[in-house]
């Protein structure tokens, strides 16, 4: 079984963004082993709950932990489609750090990425806020990257970029419209449409639905995996400085099920 906290401290004292291995496991910057066992118990609930009651996280623990690797030379694609969560879900949050230089490496190699977004929400007339995360989720080394656009100066790593108009990466999205292009040409994000590939529509054909499906009913009927949508994340704040470990485990596991849903379908 995994454990949220397990790799957390080697991460933060090497980088000031978090970079944590194992399934499930996660963290967001500045946030310390000690900080995630005293998380309030209002908000320990799922996905939290799957890793036992809040009473067992509530002590104080050391802060002891193993580095984490940077390594992606072993292309891990062939276990996207079995692979439950991801390896690694990797919040980036400043270009000088080797969390962002991990996602750079990873981008001058990529032939498949699966993409997401998430923005404050748009409540009142007029309002039009730009994007504030963008996840990015890698089969070759089976991580998902949470990029905080607000950290990154509001605009991606040059390598970043470089690989959504490269025409030799498919990108992998789910359901995107009109309205997530006027995001990103909002945030000054270019993305080359021709190389896209919305899966939405091969779900919803595998599915035997006449109307569009959503990803959590693609994600149950089809990889027979529940993918938690609350409405509370969904509509949080996504450009607070420090993500809540649930918004990043919310925002990972809707880019990994996009590229998992990919993989089994395509």
């Amino acid at each position: 079984a995994y454990h949220p906290i397990s790799c957390l401290s080697a991460a933060m004292s090497h980088d000031s963004t978090a970079r944590i291995s194992g399934a499930g496991q996660l963290a967001s910057s500045g946030l310390s082993s000690r900080a995630v066992a005293h998380w309030p118990q209002a908000s320990w609930n799922e996905p939290w709950a799957a890793f036992g009651d809040w009473s067992d996280w509530s002590d104080s623990r050391s802060d002891g932990g193993s580095t984490c690797s940077n390594s992606i030379d072993v292309d891990m694609s062939w276990a996207v489609h079995s692979t439950p969560e991801p390896v690694e879900i990797v919040v980036v949050s400043s270009m000088s750090t080797s969390a962002c230089s991990s996602l750079c490496e990873e981008a001058t190699r990529a032939d498949v990425v699966a993409i997401d977004l998430e923005w404050v929400p748009d409540w009142t007339a007029g309002s039009n806020n730009p994007i504030s995360v963008m996840q990015l989720a890698f089969p070759c080394s089976l991580r998902v990257y949470v990029l905080q656009l607000g950290g990154l100066g509001g605009r991606l790593p040059a390598a970043v970029q470089l690989m959504l108009v490269n025409p030799e990466v498919t990108i992998v999205g789910f359901a995107m419209d009109h309205g997530d292009f006027a995001k990103l040409a909002l945030s000054e994000i270019t993305i080359l449409q021709s190389s896209l590939v919305d899966i939405q529509q091969r779900c919803s054909f595998a599915l035997g639905t006449p109307s569009p499906c959503s990803l959590r009913s693609a994600a149950f009927i089809i990889l027979q995996f529940r993918l938690a949508k609350d409405k509370r994340l969904t509509c949080s704040d996504w450009a607070r400085a420090e993500l809540t470990p649930a918004q990043i485990y919310y925002a990972a596991m809707d880019a990994w099920v996009t590229l998992r849903l990919f993989y089994n379908l395509c």
